[in-house]
């Protein structure tokens, strides 16, 4: 499989578009909505702290993987039907 510069730029804009979702939008509706609950939800102990890094960087990729998850199953019913 030859891989063109439409398929690269195509590629890229979904993982830009999926980090940013993840890194921004996710963090800021948790922040909302555990506020409105009132629940305290702090982005800089999540992202910055030793012990809990993971949870951040989990949520911030968790929208490229469920995409690329979405993305391989829709592929592997057109393979079978095909």
């Amino acid at each position: 499989m030859i891989v063109n510069n439409r398929t690269l730029a195509r590629e890229w804009l979904i993982l830009v578009s999926c980090l940013s979702v993840g890194f921004v939008v996710v963090p800021l509706g948790l922040v909302v909505l555990s506020r409105s609950r009132g629940v305290t939800f702090d982005l800089h102990e999540m992202y910055f702290t030793v012990h809990d890094w993971w949870v951040g960087w989990l949520l911030g990729l968790c929208p490229y993987i469920l995409v690329q998850l979405v993305r391989s199953l829709a592929w592997a019913v057109r393979t079978l039907r095909g």
